[in-house]
C-alpha cells in the first residue's frame, strides 16, 4: 500500500515538473518572439531616421539665402544639393536649370562659378511670345517695377536708339526691338550686387533676362579649351 502512495506522489510530482517546463518554455518562447518583434520596430525606427536624413539634406531650407534657396559662395555640388529646379546642363563653372516660373514668365535660370567653385552669378532668361511685340516692353517693364520695389530706385534707366527707322511711333517700338535696333538696359547698384535687366533682340527675336552679379566674390572663371 505504502509502494503505490509513493508511486503516486511521483507521478504527481512528475506531472507538476513537466507542467512547469512546458510553461518555462512557452515563456521563453513568448520572450524570443517580443525580442524579434521589438528588434524589427527597432530596425524599423532606424531605417525611418536613414530616409528622414536623407530628405533632410535635400529639402533642407538654406539660412538667409540670397537667391531662391542658394547662398553666393556656394560650390556646384551645394547648388545642386539645394536648387529644386530641373537641372538641364551641367558644365566645369556652370549648372542651367529649366522649367522654372519666374514673375508668371517660363524661365531658364543660369549660375555661373569661379575658378574656385564660388557661385557669383546668377541670371534668369524669360520667354514670352506675343503676337503685339509692343507687349514685350510691357512685360519688360513690369519686371523693372519688381527689381525697383525690392533694391530701390535704378543706378542706370537706358533707353539705346542703333537705328531711329521706328522711333518715331511707339505702336513700331517692338518691332524696333525684335529688328535690333532698340535695346533696353536697367541697372542697380547695392553693396553686394550689380543687377541688370535688359531687352533687346535680333533676327525677329527677342532677348530677355535678369542678372544677379555679387560684387564680394571673384568672377574669374576657368579658361575655356579652344581645343587647338
Amino acid at each position: 500500500m505504502k509502494k503505490i502512495i509513493v508511486l503516486i506522489i511521483v507521478i504527481m510530482l512528475s506531472s507538476v515538473l513537466i507542467g512547469c517546463q512546458e510553461s518555462n518554455d512557452a515563456v521563453e518562447e513568448n520572450i524570443e518572439i517580443e525580442k524579434s518583434e521589438e528588434e524589427q520596430e527597432n530596425e524599423q525606427i532606424e531605417v525611418e531616421k536613414s530616409e528622414g536624413t536623407k530628405s533632410d539634406e535635400q529639402n533642407n531650407p538654406v539660412y538667409n539665402p540670397d537667391i531662391r534657396n542658394i547662398k553666393w559662395g556656394m560650390s556646384i555640388e551645394e547648388v545642386k544639393k539645394h536648387e529644386e529646379a530641373e537641372l538641364g546642363l551641367e558644365e566645369e563653372n556652370f549648372l542651367g536649370y529649366q522649367n522654372l516660373e519666374v514673375a508668371g514668365f517660363e524661365s531658364f535660370l543660369y549660375y555661373n562659378f569661379n575658378i574656385d567653385n564660388q557661385l557669383f552669378e546668377a541670371y534668369y532668361i524669360l520667354i514670352h511670345d506675343h503676337t503685339n511685340e509692343t507687349e514685350y516692353i510691357s512685360d519688360y517693364e513690369k519686371i523693372k517695377e519688381l527689381i525697383t520695389e525690392k533694391y530701390g530706385e535704378p543706378t542706370s534707366d537706358d533707353i539705346i536708339w542703333k537705328d531711329d527707322l521706328y522711333k518715331d511711333d511707339p505702336s513700331d517700338w517692338g518691332m524696333a526691338i525684335i529688328t535690333g535696333d532698340l535695346v533696353y538696359n536697367t541697372t542697380w547698384e547695392t553693396d553686394d550686387l550689380n543687377i541688370l535687366t535688359w531687352l533687346e533682340g535680333d533676327n525677329f527675336e527677342q532677348n530677355f533676362g535678369v542678372i544677379y552679379e555679387c560684387k564680394n566674390i571673384s568672377n574669374e572663371v576657368p579658361e575655356k579649351d579652344d581645343g587647338l
